[in-house]
């Protein structure tokens, strides 16, 4: 009888658990294989339903700026790329078409499966022009993907990592009245409206925490704590900018106490640039006016400083003719760290002569008092240093060209993020400063 009591409990269990597994079917539905495949034919439907194609942010390591391309998807499995890069025909617009393929490997992959010169150049483990010494390369050429896993989609938007790499690539649907042989110049001009090679820093403002930005011109964003060491404490990630004007950084800025997730920003009416990544605060400046005129190399507008300043250029020039030392060239201010002095070059066909001056800046930076220092110049064995001690001390128009300069000034700019002038507006005249 016991036994017959086990046999029946045994199929009892047995049918409980057949029982649990059929409800277990029910939640879970399809299997992952048949998931995937439906997965393949959905995101391969999106891809062909974008009428003018998609953007793709290429990423191809975390050293190299981002490389926009546009690509269109037909369903016969052809997609037409387009570039403009440094590595697709010497920064010429080209396009060049090829394959592509959506395919089921451990979740859905889209995959681009015959060689395209325009993308799989980052991927080829070749020889790069940048490297030259064959010792030099490493058998990994630019270390880019070919293939990404897809893990979220729509009509308007791709998100995939690099299979082999892992870096995030974003695609946007592209707008429909959009031109492709006119899309990098747009963007172009956005990149170029927000930084320039003549701005070699901006600054990253966090509450009380600040970082030094460099690399914009190329690419990058290279953080720094504000009076940290660049060698040990520089952080870097390449962005790409967007039709919209967001600068979208490949991977998000922690900061230095890992904190943070900085990872797009776009224009403000204030003229910065403000992070708009949720729960984040955060804006990109060139600083301070002051901190901005000292990283900076400046010229004197010859033609649209006030009427005393051009006054006394003009006089300085003609005298300096006069005297057998040329013709003015240019009068430029670039601030020098080794020493800590503001240099005033007067430059002419024949002669250079550099002015130094201390400085106060006041007024949260926005305001700075020029004092010539005669001492240090004095000290100072260098010859363009000794030309103007010399001028300084006989010309009395290269006096009182030097006398303007040494005053107080506001600094006046149009923007905080980027700008080719700035006005030094002292009591009864102003400077026009050109950026060089």
């Amino acid at each position: 009888m016991k036994k017959i009591f086990s046999i029946i409990m045994c199929g009892a269990l047995v049918a409980g658990f057949s029982s649990c597994s059929n409800e277990e079917e029910d939640i879970f539905g399809e299997s992952s294989a048949l998931r995937t495949n439906h997965a393949v034919a959905t995101y391969s439907e999106l891809l062909t339903s974008a009428e003018n194609g998609w953007v793709m942010e290429y990423f191809a390591n975390e050293e190299k700026p981002g490389y926009p391309m546009l690509m269109k998807f037909d369903a016969n499995g052809a997609v037409t790329i387009a570039a403009k890069n440094n590595y697709s025909d010497n920064n010429v617009y080209t396009t060049e078409e090829s394959l592509y393929e959506v395919i089921a490997d451990n979740g859905p992959v889209l995959t681009f499966n015959s060689y395209n010169t325009l993308f799989h150049v980052f991927a080829n483990p070749e020889d790069l022009p940048e490297t030259p010494q064959p010792e030099d390369e490493q058998g990994i050429g630019l270390g880019g993907d070919y293939e990404f896993v897809i893990y979220e989609a729509d009509a308007d938007h791709f998100r995939m990592k690099g299979k082999k790499h892992g870096l995030e690539i974003n695609m946007y649907k592209l707008p429909a009245d959009q031109a492709w042989d006119t899309y990098y110049d747009q963007i172009d001009e956005i990149k170029s409206s927000y930084f320039s090679a003549k701005i070699p820093t901006l600054w990253l403002t966090v509450g009380n925490e600040r970082y030094t930005i460099t690399d914009m011109s190329d690419g990058l964003f290279s953080f720094v704590p504000e009076g940290g060491d660049p060698v040990s404490q520089t952080v870097t990630t390449p962005y790409i900018v967007r039709l919209d004007g967001t600068v979208h950084l490949c991977n998000a800025f922690e900061g230095e106490n890992e904190d943070l997730a900085l990872q797009n920003f776009n224009l403000a009416d204030d003229g910065t640039l403000q992070c708009v990544d949720e729960g984040q605060t955060a804006n990109i400046s060139f600083g301070t006016p002051v901190e901005f005129f000292n990283v900076s190399n400046w010229r004197l507008d010859t033609e649209n400083s006030d009427a005393a300043v051009l006054d006394a250029y003009n006089a300085l020039n003609a005298k300096m003719r006069g005297d057998g030392y040329g013709n003015l060239q240019y009068m430029q201010f670039h601030y020098n760290t080794i020493p800590e002095k503001l240099e005033v070059t007067v430059r002419t066909n024949r002669v250079t002569a550099i002015t130094y001056f201390n400085y106060t800046e006041s007024n949260g930076g926005a305001s700075i008092a020029f004092t010539v220092d005669m001492a240090a110049m004095q000290a100072s064995e260098e010859a363009n240093v000794q030309n103007a001690v010399v001028l300084y001390e006989t010309m009395p128009e290269f006096k009182a060209m030097m006398d303007m300069v040494a005053t107080s000034f506001n600094i006046v700019t149009e923007s905080p993020l980027r700008v080719d002038a700035i006005n030094l507006e002292a009591s009864g005249y102003k400077m026009v400063l050109n950026l060089q």
